[in-house]
């Protein structure tokens, strides 16, 4: 059978395009066969030694699909087809090194076989496919699917603006696909765009969508259907010393993986309540007692527990252990709490370690280098006390967790420095509680109702990391109350909610290098890199001793496709979950 080609000779223009600077390197010898019976064109290369190294390969053999790769020989198309090759063919290269110099000599036999042919030009008439060997598959999320892709498969939707938002320095870049029509919270990402990086939506192809729906597993197909356009975000699994070329005294593979990349969910900083209570239609509504001393992470970990529980065996239920009280550290449990990061006057360390023992899924080693395996004592997703430590030192160094605890306890970003009182006034008003918002929802009149609000010392600690006598305490939280008129409307309040929703839910990203050479420089104190140039794409750059550290930030989708009444219901089912085990508890 006689594939479907043609052959073309190209103009005086065309040709010149293909011009070869073959002083560089020495040929001896090309031969082509086009083999139309199985559709292949095989270019045979035989190579003197390179004239950089000691050793390179003699000969190369090619085998071009037709249906895989654009035939014509121009140059935005030549390196993606010479790339497909080289990962297709069953070539043994001597070291992974010689990868790239391969590329450059299988590049320049691809123009000599041009000249040699006289510029002739060959064509399919089908339309090319993307190469599915150049995509990684990175995740998957409970709304989207996250890849790692050359930045050549989505160029054309690019400008040379938009490449510095995208992370060109290593030209790739990862791809968020989803199909539904979420958004990122603007007032999230406006307060952490240093670390989220920058964003660049384009069209998905749907040679696109097959190559990257052929390495993304079948289960999340769903969360990728139908989806015409992607995001592209920055990759915080890449190595941050190779981005910034720390401590790289030779050639390596673009895109090379950090040693090992951690997902940190630190979840919701914990203050004591300022506004406990609403009037709504002359009616007085009051939170719940148990939100002035617990924190909503230790709720909402006993919930869980008991919830699990009555699924396994509904006797066990009174069974399941408190989590998020003072008194249970003292039998050693350790509890975490989000405050022991969130809190400058107390241990991230110590709040690592305390997560490490019951991490769920906010504690967990994400990707690391191939090289782990070896050099790590253990598991390789097993974080050392040693590890856990730099990763609480480096998140403390970034920063990043002011701007995230104000988003979580206010509902916007910080006011900037040369801000108006009146300003810095109005984004230091606490987030409504739902259970007020829900009061506040169903007013006959939304413009006449009062807050309660009392007087509370913010550094006050909750119960997980505080030992006062809770018994001593009741009473107190809500002495003195005064009765407000609110400087919020119900819309802005309501605005603050969703925020903060979504910023409850951030994912930290920490990626590590820590291979440098004995030669670099070492850094002693956890010092923040301020020279980063802005084609990185994002992130915060930390430098230890021979280590560099990259603290990024994910998860800024939007919560408003839940109504308030959803979260309205599921806050009242984890409190009144809470407050029967405790009062099983005093019974027992």
């Amino acid at each position: 059978m006689t594939a479907a080609f043609a052959v073309h000779r190209p103009t005086h223009e065309q040709h010149e395009q293909n011009v070869l600077p073959h002083e560089e390197y020495v040929w001896h010898h090309l031969a082509v066969l086009l083999d139309t019976r199985g559709g292949l064109v095989w270019l045979c290369f035989f190579f003197p030694l390179s004239l950089h190294r000691t050793h390179f390969l003699s000969a190369l053999s090619l085998p071009l699909m037709f249906g895989d790769i654009p035939m014509t020989f121009a140059p935005p198309y030549r390196e993606r087809a010479i790339r497909g090759c080289l990962e297709r063919s069953n070539t043994h290269l001597l070291s992974q090194s010689l990868r790239q110099e391969t590329y450059m000599h299988t590049h320049t036999a691809y123009q000599l076989c041009t000249l040699f042919l006289g510029g002739l030009r060959v064509s399919h008439s089908a339309a090319p496919a993307m190469d599915a060997s150049f995509i990684l598959f990175l995740g998957a999320g409970k709304c989207n699917v996250v890849v790692d892709l050359p930045l050549r498969f989505v160029s054309s939707a690019l400008s040379s603006s938009s490449s510095r938002l995208t992370g060109a320095a290593t030209q790739r870049a990862a791809l968020r696909i989803r199909n539904a029509g979420l958004q990122e919270c603007p007032e999230c990402y406006r307060a952490l765009e240093a670390y989220a990086g920058g964003r660049k939506v384009v069209p998905l192809s749907a040679d696109l969508y097959a190559a990257i729906a052929s390495v993304v597993p079948a289960k999340f197909h769903t969360l990728m259907k139908g989806a015409s356009e992607a995001t592209l975000v920055p990759n915080f699994t890449n190595d941050p010393a190779q981005l910034l070329r720390i401590g790289v005294t030779a050639p390596e593979e673009a895109g090379r993986v950090a040693d090992y990349t951690v997902e940190v969910k630190p979840k919701s900083a914990w203050q004591p309540p300022h506004i406990v209570g609403i009037v709504v239609d002359g009616a007085a509504h009051w939170i719940e007692e148990t939100k002035h001393r617990h924190c909503r992470y230790a709720q909402m970990l006993c919930y869980k527990r008991i919830r699990d529980s009555a699924e396994e065996a509904p006797a066990s239920v009174a069974a399941a252990g408190l989590h998020g009280s003072a008194s249970s550290a003292k039998g050693g449990s350790a509890p975490y709490c989000p405050n022991y990061l969130f809190r400058p006057n107390l241990s991230s360390r110590d709040g690592l370690q305390r997560l490490m023992h019951s991490p769920q899924n906010n504690l967990r080693v994400i990707s690391y280098h191939a090289s782990r395996k070896v050099n790590h004592p253990g598991n390789p997703e097993t974080l050392t006390v040693e590890e856990l430590n730099g990763i609480a030192d480096a998140i403390d160094a970034s920063g990043v967790l002011v701007p995230l605890a104000h988003l979580q306890l206010y509902g916007c970003a910080p006011a900037n420095a040369d801000a108006l009182p009146e300003e810095i006034q109005s984004r230091s008003v606490p987030v409504l509680d739902a259970q007020l918002l829900h009061h506040w929802s169903v007013a006959q009149n939304k413009k006449d109702v009062q807050w309660i609000v009392v007087d509370v010392d913010s550094e006050t600690l909750c119960s997980c990391t505080s030992f006062t006598d809770e018994e001593a305490y009741k009473g107190l939280s809500c002495a003195n109350p005064r009765y407000v008129v609110p400087s919020l409307d119900y819309a802005a309040c309501l605005d603050r909610f969703y925020v903060s929703t979504t910023a409850k839910d951030v994912s930290l990203m920490i990626a590590v290098s820590c291979r440098r050479s004995e030669s670099e420089e070492s850094v002693s104190d956890y010092s923040v890199l301020t020279d980063v140039p802005p084609e990185v794409g994002g992130g915060c750059f930390v430098r230890h001793s021979h280590d560099v550290y990259r603290v990024g930030v994910v998860d800024l989708d939007v919560k408003t496709h839940k109504a308030l009444e959803h979260y309205h219901t599921h806050d009242k089912n984890i409190t009144n979950a809470f407050m029967r085990h405790n009062n099983n508890k005093r019974g027992a």
